[in-house]
């Protein structure tokens, strides 16, 4: 019936009937195929759309084009999303949706192979003036996980690494001595304040502690003491003394509860002192051969703390919130964790480069006020082998220093600028004159890493947080790829590293290779903005 009702339509030629019948044939075979391939929107009639039917294929990069005003944003956002958003609300129970806003069916005949859809909006959408690259596709997450975990710290002042003396490390070192030694283990008394020498040995003995070591000799306290000689700075109290005897399972036993009892009651810190100048095998740990100062040749003492502790500094255990400058506990103090301070500006203070101190290249020393401090640079300059005839640019680092830091009668920059912050406190003319040099510069506390200077002694393979954040991505893809680590850093940052790998990876891939983890997101373009979000949803498996 169906085909004979076509055909009276027709012109009734016969070619045209098989035309029509092949086409009917094929009609009833393709909505099938459109569902499976395409999303059909049929009588769509949302604001400017007069009951439009489109077919977009899935699979594809579609972009939707046309004048302003003809319905675009109405067909893409008001329609097909809002459809593909509220079909996947109702899908949820009830209890979940009686948090989520509701959506409005769009004004629609049908909607055929549609899927959840996510709508990204093409404009950067950040209002944290902290949020970065690297906080956005929460790679920088990961990086303070891998520091806090498996970060190493090395000390500022001899660069070397610094360790903390567990009880079985120090077990080792004691295995490295020769059998038969005499052998002590101390700890330093803990001083207590209005307490005097009496009072405190008193206490040790209270506790079952009979002999101290002055620095000389044992002193057996239950025979007799002469308080007068000793001080308490100098004093440590013996824990446990034997012969050692290293083949003895019994007694490294009982070393080893001597040690604990002794990091204990010495608040972290203990002491291995061995009779007679015996100078033991190479051990392992950072403390090895080191002699005490009280020792007098009769006693040789190597020290341990539980602390990480080198070169006089005491540093802090490393976690996740010492590298967030997000967080006042791993913030730099003075910017605050924004990398920037209102300071004197460089660039205000010598605009033109080109010109020579002697050509008042120093623009604050142009003025008729302050130009003696011009004459005394000359004066002082020549007396300093610094060249003022030549471009202020063509200075060595030794010249700028000097020029900045002062010399002789010259007063020098930093010291003017501090001259001139102290009086305008009290004098406008001043304000105004410092208001013409100051900037938004870099901060000279963190150099510009936002982080306390305490959280960039902590390194892996070699570098800091810092030095990674300003590599650019594709330099940290072949860094994180190649990158060696010992065998218990990579048993606790395993999982650490793939996720960093697979966030460096897609961002690498899509071209993005060149942005840096700390480049402010305020300052990308929309483009940017968006292949960051996608980056987001897309390692979440959204």
């Amino acid at each position: 019936m169906p085909r004979k009702a076509i055909t009276k339509v027709s012109s009734g030629k016969e070619p045209v009937k098989q035309v029509k019948k092949s086409r009917i044939s094929k009609s009833q075979k393709q909505p099938a195929a459109q569902f499976e391939k395409s999303i059909i929107v049929k009588g769509a009639r949302v604001n400017n759309l007069k009951n439009i039917d489109i077919e977009i294929p899935h699979n594809k990069f579609v972009v939707v084009t046309g004048l302003s005003g003809s319905g675009k944003t109405s067909l893409v956002f008001d329609t097909i999303y809002a459809e593909g958003q509220r079909r996947y609300i109702e899908s949820m129970s009830s209890y979940a949706r009686q948090f989520l806003e509701r959506i409005n069916k769009p004004d629609v005949d049908s909607i055929t192979g549609l899927a959840p859809s996510m709508a990204i909006e093409v404009k950067t959408s950040t209002r944290n003036p902290r949020s970065t690259v690297g906080t956005t596709t929460e790679i920088y997450d990961y990086f303070r996980l891998l520091f806090a975990r498996a970060g190493k710290t090395y000390s500022p002042v001899s660069g070397k690494e610094v360790t903390r003396d567990t009880a079985e490390n120090v077990l080792k070192f004691i295995n490295t001595l020769q059998d038969k030694s005499r052998l002590y283990i101390l700890f330093p008394i803990h001083v207590h304040e209005k307490k005097s020498v009496k009072q405190e040995i008193e206490n040790l003995i209270q506790k079952g502690y009979i002999r101290i070591f002055d620095g000389k000799e044992i002193i057996e306290l239950n025979k007799g003491y002469d308080e007068k000689k000793l001080k308490l700075k100098d004093l440590k109290v013996v824990v446990d003394r034997l012969a050692l005897n290293s083949s003895d399972e019994e007694q490294m036993q009982r070393i080893a509860g001597s040690l604990e009892q002794a990091y204990a009651e010495g608040d972290g810190y203990l002491f291995v002192m061995t009779e007679g100048n015996l100078t033991p095998q190479p051990p392992i740990l950072k403390g090895e051969g080191e002699k005490n100062p009280d020792a007098r040749g009769e006693f040789t003492i190597t020290p341990f703390n539980m602390h990480l502790e080198a070169d006089g500094i005491r540093f802090e255990e490393p976690e996740p919130l010492m590298f967030s400058f997000n967080n006042p506990i791993g913030a730099c103090p003075k910017c605050q964790g924004f990398g920037e301070t209102i300071d004197i500006d460089e660039n205000l203070i010598v605009p033109d480069r080109n010109k020579s101190i002697f050509q008042n290249a120093i623009h604050p020393f142009s003025t008729p006020k302050h130009s003696k401090h011009l004459s005394d640079l000359i004066f002082e300059g020549k007396k300093n082998d610094v060249r003022v005839h030549v471009p202020f640019k063509d200075l060595t680092n030794e010249e700028v220093e000097k020029v900045y830091k002062g010399m002789g009668e010259y007063i020098g920059i930093n010291k003017f600028f501090k001259m001139v912050e102290r009086e305008a406190a009290y004098k406008i003319h001043y304000r105004v004159l410092l208001s013409r040099y100051r900037a938004y510069t870099k901060c000279t506390e963190c150099e510009g890493s936002r982080l306390r200077k305490e959280a960039l002694y902590v390194k892996v393979a070699g570098k800091t947080i810092k030095d990674l954040v300003k590599s650019n991505i594709e330099e940290l893809y072949y860094f994180f790829n190649d990158v060696k680590l010992d065998k218990m850093q990579q048993e606790i940052a395993g999982r650490i590293l793939e996720e960093i790998k697979s966030r460096l990876k897609y961002l690498y891939e899509v071209g993005l290779g060149y942005l840096t983890l700390d480049r402010l997101t305020s300052t990308l373009s929309g483009g940017e903005s968006s292949v960051l979000i996608w980056q987001l949803h897309l390692v979440h498996h959204l």
